[in-house]
Formats: C-alpha cells, sequence, structure tokens
C-alpha cells in the first residue's frame, strides 16, 4: 500500500469529484475444489537462461503470493547465485512526490486518514445492503486485527484491507526475496535495484487529500465484486502458489491470475490513467497538473522493461554471470523483456 498511498495525493488533486465508473459485468467464476498451500521444503521452478559473447543471465520467474510455511530450497538457483558476481532484482517503481517542507508536514494527519470516509460517514452508508452484510461475514473470518477500525474506511480501502488480511490468514507471505538476499549474503553477491522514479508535483497535499476523501470514486461497485470473487481468487491463489512451489511452469503459463480489473486499487490506477479523474477539476492549472503527473506515471510504466535490460547489460560488460529476478508475467509475455534481450544478440533458452 505504500506506493498506492503516495498515488492517493496525486488522485486528489486531479479531481474533487471524479465520476462514477459503470458497473463491472463479472463472469461466473469456474469452481475450484478447496486446495491445501504446500509446506515443508519446496524447489521452485527451473530457471531461464540467456547467453551472449560467453556470459550467462540466469533468471528466476517469480511470483506471488506464495505459501509462507514452504522453505524454498532450490540447489539450483544456488549455485547460480554462487557462480555469479551480481544480482539484478526487477525494477522498483518509485513515486517522488513534490511539495514544500512545511506542506508535509501539515499533510501528515491526513495521510493517516486518508482510506477513511468523511466524519460521521461509515463503510455501511457507502455501499449496498447485501454487499456490507457480505462484508460483515468475511469480516468475522478474517480481520483479526483491526476490529471496528475498518467500519471508517471507504469501500476500496476497506476491500483491499479484507483482501491483505484474508491472504495472510490463509497463509500467504513473501518468500523469495528474503531466501535470495539470504543467499547473496552467503556467497557474497551484490544485489542491484534498479529503479524508474516518477516526480509529481503536488500542490496543498492537505487539501488533495481533503477533496480525494470526498470524492465519489465509485468503489461500492468495486467493493462488492472484490467480495463476491474473493474466496474463489484465494483457491485459485493456492493453486497458482502450488505451481510455482512445485516447479510446474505449464499450469502457471495455462491459469491466469485473478482479474486484476476486480482490484480496488487498480480502480483507482485505472481511473487515473484513463482520465476519468480528470473530468471535473477545480480549475486550468490543477488539470494541467494532473495531466502532466499521468503522463508521467505512463513513461514510468512503460520504462520498466528498457531500464531492466539496460541495467543487465551494463552489469555483464564486466561480469562473466548474473542472476536476475523477473515477475512470471513478464516472462510469458511475447512482447517482453526476453524478447528485448532476443533483439539485442541474446539466445534465450526457456525451462
Amino acid at each position: 500500500m505504500r506506493a498506492f498511498l503516495s498515488f492517493v495525493l496525486l488522485l486528489a488533486a486531479a479531481s474533487s469529484a471524479a465520476q462514477s465508473q459503470e458497473p463491472v459485468t463479472v463472469a461466473d467464476p469456474a469452481p475450484f475444489i478447496e486446495e491445501i498451500l504446500v509446506t515443508g521444503e519446496q524447489p521452485g521452478p527451473a530457471l531461464w537462461s540467456a547467453t551472449r559473447n560467453g556470459k550467462t543471465l540466469w533468471i528466476l520467474g517469480m511470483h506471488a503470493p506464495l505459501p509462507a510455511k514452504m522453505t524454498w530450497r532450490s540447489r539450483e538457483v544456488e549455485s547460480r547465485i554462487a557462480e555469479s558476481q551480481v544480482i539484478v532484482r526487477w525494477v522498483q517503481l518509485e513515486t517522488d512526490i513534490e511539495t514544500g517542507f512545511f506542506a508535509k508536514l501539515a499533510a501528515v494527519p491526513a495521510v493517516i486518514a486518508v482510506g477513511d470516509n468523511p466524519k460521521g460517514i461509515k463503510l455501511k452508508d457507502r455501499v449496498s445492503p447485501e454487499a456490507y452484510e457480505q462484508w460483515e461475514g468475511l469480516k468475522q473470518k478474517y480481520i483479526f486485527r483491526r476490529g471496528n477500525s475498518v467500519e471508517k474506511l471507504r469501500p476500496a480501502f476497506a476491500a483491499s484491507e479484507l483482501r491483505s488480511q484474508a491472504m495472510i490468514k490463509t497463509g500467504f507471505g513473501d518468500v523469495v526475496w528474503p531466501a535470495v538476499q539470504r543467499l547473496a549474503k552467503k556467497h557474497k553477491v551484490e544485489i542491484l535495484e534498479p529503479e524508474v522514479r516518477m516526480s509529481i508535483q503536488v500542490d496543498k497535499p492537505r487539501e488533495a487529500i481533503r477533496r480525494f476523501r470526498e470524492a465519489q470514486l465509485g468503489d461500492a461497485e468495486c467493493f462488492a465484486n472484490s467480495l463476491a470473487r474473493l474466496e474463489d481468487d484465494l483457491e485459485l491463489m493456492k493453486t497458482l502458489a502450488n505451481a510455482w512451489a512445485t516447479g510446474d511452469l505449464e499450469v502457471l503459463r495455462r491459469i491466469p491470475p485473478p482479474d486484476p480489473a476486480l482490484d480496488c486499487e487498480q480502480l483507482l490506477m485505472t481511473l487515473m490513467m484513463n482520465g476519468s479523474l480528470l473530468t471535473q477539476l477545480g480549475s486550468a492549472e490543477t488539470a494541467d497538473q494532473a495531466d502532466r503527473a499521468r503522463l508521467e506515471f505512463e513513461r514510468g510504466l512503460e520504462a520498466v522493461n528498457g531500464v531492466w535490460v539496460s541495467t543487465v547489460e551494463d552489469v555483464l560488460r564486466d561480469h562473466s554471470s548474473v542472476f536476475a529476478l523477473v515477475p512470471l508475467g513478464a516472462l510469458f509475455d511475447a512482447d517482453g523483456p526476453l524478447q528485448d534481450l532476443r533483439e539485442r544478440g541474446f539466445v534465450v533458452v526457456e525451462p
């Protein structure tokens, strides 16, 4: 949520009253037999390789979420890390929100409550009675730490909190990156974490957050859809997590992950990127600032593949073996980073 919260400043500055989104038509999900997450020692998938001029790039396909109680131990991965001189993580998107120092300080209390409804409005006032009834049952099942504080949240934030807590309680966690960091330390291998930085200017951040809290974002629809799909999505996540753990790339290629269009955080990003949040602005200056911000985000998203490929190329000029981590979705993409490597003369071997 950290990057998402910084993005909220941009969203809020863009519009004081966003248009409601049309309801999303959701196909009936295919039924899933309840699945148990694997535990114990698991190997994970085999590696991709890309070679050029006698130098080799080893690539591990990343997937999330994964079983928290799994011990990931791949002899192939450890041996390739041990023989490598550098590990290159996948590109991280970072947002620099430009505001004055005192404006930042003034905005801190508002940032803490950025996901809350305006004072006096509860979650049940924002969603349908049917959706709220379903929320009550799922909250009792999955949200075991925050109690009634979640009732203050806007629908998008409540759905995100529920999904996050449900994933924890189901048994998902971060397994691979901590293990890679330990192996890097054990074998004294340098880690590079390339970034794409996006600079966003936001005037009057406290006012921007107030506008966001009062805006009509159409997130009640996304809230209802997210709740309706939650437990089916958890079963699908188990299937995909177990496939990664046991190295079954065919399942991961064949079965798509849960539809991101039903993710409430993705809804807000989509509204920004398609211009829906730029329709009712307070001034031409604000609209211009928001449009520049949207273009900056588009630039950042489009730059990711190029930054990663350039990073591994630069590292391979000085080293004979490099280990990299790339999301499986990018590796499966016919126009993704592997195609960029092929166009630059690398011979790519898939597992």
